[in-house]
């Protein structure tokens, strides 16, 4: 009885936060998260909620602003175009507000490996991308480190949910 063989186990599947079903494509199909999925998802999760504060700030700031100046306003001063100003800065603030949290649900989809957040990562910097380089085109040259970062998420992006770098997300 002491020296019966004995049945082989089953491999273990591992455990954790981050597992995913085994898949049939790439490098062995174990459908694990790619390491720097996570460091990547938490920039952009990063810099989209300081492009919501930016957009609160301005949203906030400038309204306040613009309604300082109206109640300053003495005879002869239009305030009209004072209050337009007003209105299309907090405009500018609400968009840069709605396009940071869009950014933070991306950045969670990809810091989580999930291929919805890929594919809404790749179309938003695809777009950002392409808006860069109409504004480059127009002789707008501050946008060349935003088509650079674009460009790059972009390519990581459509390379991940490709499996061209790491494991197809699922």
């Amino acid at each position: 009885m002491e020296n019966e063989p004995q049945e082989p186990q089953a491999p273990q599947e591992p455990t954790g936060q981050y597992y995913r079903p085994p898949t049939s494509g790439g490098s062995g199909g174990t459908g694990a998260p790619y390491q720097s999925d996570k460091p990547i998802g938490i920039v952009i999760m990063v810099l989209s909620a300081l492009c919501g504060v930016c957009g609160i700030a301005a949203a906030v700031g400038v309204g306040a602003l613009g309604a300082a100046a109206a109640s300053q306003a003495g005879p002869g001063t239009d305030t009209a175009a004072v209050a337009a100003a007003s209105g299309l800065a907090a405009i500018l603030g609400i968009v840069m507000l709605v396009s940071g949290a869009v950014g933070l649900a991306v950045g969670f989809g990809i810091m989580k490996s999930a291929r919805w957040g890929f594919i809404a990562g790749a179309v938003l910097y695809g777009l950002n991308a392409i808006m860069s380089v109409v504004n480059l085109v127009s002789g707008q040259m501050q946008g060349i480190l935003g088509l650079v970062i674009s460009g790059a998420l972009c390519f990581y992006c459509v390379q991940r949910l490709t499996g061209k770098i790491g494991e197809p997300p699922v």
